[in-house]
């Protein structure tokens, strides 16, 4: 199956992984709320594609409460 990472905030194409089998703990979709994964990650089997609603960089970047200082990130 081919996933395809999309940005949340901007809609750009961040990238994507092309996997055998969809592994959810390994890809970190375990941690997620039923209502996030339903939101955030969307699988169609029929057709071996997924999206993954992600953010990139830029837009972390820009709306990030958190800055790095020193290589540590501050809350």
């Amino acid at each position: 199956m081919r996933l395809i990472y999309i940005c949340d905030e901007c809609g750009r194409y961040i990238d994507e992984i092309e996997m055998g089998i969809i592994n959810e703990d390994r890809l970190g979709f375990d941690v997620l709320t039923p209502e996030e994964r339903e939101d955030l990650v969307h699988l169609d089997w029929n057709r071996q594609v997924g999206t993954v609603r992600a953010i990139c960089d830029s837009c972390w970047g820009e709306g990030s409460t958190e800055k790095e200082q020193d290589g540590e990130i501050i809350h």
